[in-house]
């Protein structure tokens, strides 16, 4: 994420980027909304926590909802070739947020 913020902040209107390398999704859920007090006009909200620690579908969810539905949320699918089953659990997390959304 921190090699793709210029794209993203060309690609997307009124976007923060606010990444740092190893953040788990339990340290995320504080971020993001702080961030989100700091400037709650955001209108988009990527998600890219990578393989850093394992997190259950409910502390997805639980992100999900304290973000809101008046925004738009994209959760980026994780990839590391060194931790395969770290990457194929997040993903699945991932993939049963988005299913229940």
């Amino acid at each position: 994420m921190l090699g793709a913020a210029p794209s993203l902040q060309d690609t997307f209107a009124n976007i923060r980027v606010d990444a740092v390398e190893g953040r788990q999704e339990y340290n995320a859920i504080d971020e993001v909304m702080n961030l989100l007090n700091q400037d709650p006009d955001v209108d988009t909200v990527i998600l890219a926590l990578g393989t850093n620690g394992y997190f259950s579908q409910t502390d997805g969810q639980e992100m999900i909802d304290a973000i809101g539905s008046d925004k738009d949320i994209y959760w980026v699918n994780t990839y590391n070739r060194d931790q395969q089953e770290a990457q194929e659990d997040a993903n699945d997390v991932i993939a049963g947020i988005c299913g229940a959304v």
